[in-house]
């Protein structure tokens, strides 16, 4: 069976200087590809044992989305959307914001409509 390639994109929130990059595809690649961005190899080991999908965020870097299912499955966009909440509520808390309203709800949707966008690009978004 052949192996997905990684595909990784930089989605820009609020301004420049705050992103989430987001991973699907081979997961020997995003291992690597995640621990280079963030230097966080035990919590990676730790989160391919049992999870679809995950997320991890800290201080020293931004958010970074790992969706470990194929683009074509069901629960793709729906676990995606699940860790862009997470991914979001990283950044409000690094920046002191408290409010979960109208530019909170376009924050992860702009992480949804910018995977949809490359995948609709690669011609993968209905595997």
């Amino acid at each position: 069976m052949k192996s997905n390639p990684l595909v990784h994109i930089k989605v820009s929130i609020l301004n420049d200087d705050f992103y989430v990059t987001v991973c699907w595809g081979n997961l020997k690649e995003a291992e690597k590809y995640i621990v280079s961005i963030t230097d966080q190899e035990t919590k990676v080991d730790m989160a391919r044992s049992y999870a679809r999908y995950w997320s991890i965020a800290s201080f020293v870097y931004m958010p970074v989305i790992y969706v470990n299912l194929p683009v074509g499955d069901e629960r793709f966009h729906s676990s995606l959307a699940h860790e862009a909440v997470h991914a979001i509520n990283a950044i409000w808390e690094y920046i002191g914001e408290e409010s979960k309203d109208e530019i909170y709800a376009h924050s992860i949707g702009a992480i949804v409509h910018a995977v949809d966008k490359e995948l609709n690009n690669r011609g993968t978004s209905h595997e």
